[in-house]
């Protein structure tokens, strides 16, 4: 056998995997000479989701932050597919910082904060669906940070894949520079 699939029986419900809920199916396969690798496959929209809950403070987001982060990583995560698949009969992505932290499912816990925040993270998922940034008639390799110290770099001085996209330029970040703002 080279792989195995599985999917869960209530597909709302989703599947575990080392403490993290996913949604879709779950292909298992050999790796290395003891080891197993367990990759999510999954729907665009709820992976979108899953990432914006591993890159974004959910409970002190708003609903614009959400809509524009859900933006953000959907087209990078389209922009990364596409541009892998040209080089690659398997095409994925990477679950941390490689491209996107993926956390699968958002479960909140009875903390109505949280609880809002589920609700707001869905509603963003759903309003922003099939949404995308393109420059030059293709979709935007939407890069994005955590953190930036006041000032973004050009995605041209970092990522040279993605200096066609003039759009990706230098600017002023003020929640980074402002008071309060990340550290």
């Amino acid at each position: 056998v080279k792989e195995i699939v599985i999917e869960s029986v209530d597909p709302t419900l989703g599947l575990d995997v080392d403490g993290r809920r996913c949604r879709g199916r779950l292909r298992v396969r050999p790796h290395g000479e003891h080891g197993l690798a367990v990759d999510n496959l999954v729907d665009l929209e709820d992976y979108v989701a899953g990432a914006v809950a591993g890159e974004v403070q959910l409970i002190d987001a708003t609903r614009a932050e959400l809509e524009a982060q859900a933006i953000a990583s959907r087209s990078f995560a389209l922009a990364q597919l596409s541009a892998r698949g040209a080089r690659s009969l398997e095409v994925r992505l990477y679950d941390g910082t490689r491209d996107q932290r993926y956390v699968g499912v958002f479960e909140p816990s009875a903390n109505p904060r949280e609880r809002r925040a589920a609700r707001d993270l869905a509603a963003a998922i759903e309003a922003t669906r099939g949404k995308i940034l393109v420059e030059f008639g293709e979709t935007l390799d939407a890069r994005f940070h955590a953190a930036c110290g006041g000032r973004t770099a050009s995605a041209a001085d970092v990522f040279p894949e993605a200096a066609r996209f003039t759009s990706l330029a230098s600017v002023d970040c003020e929640g980074c520079s402002s008071p309060g703002g990340p550290d």
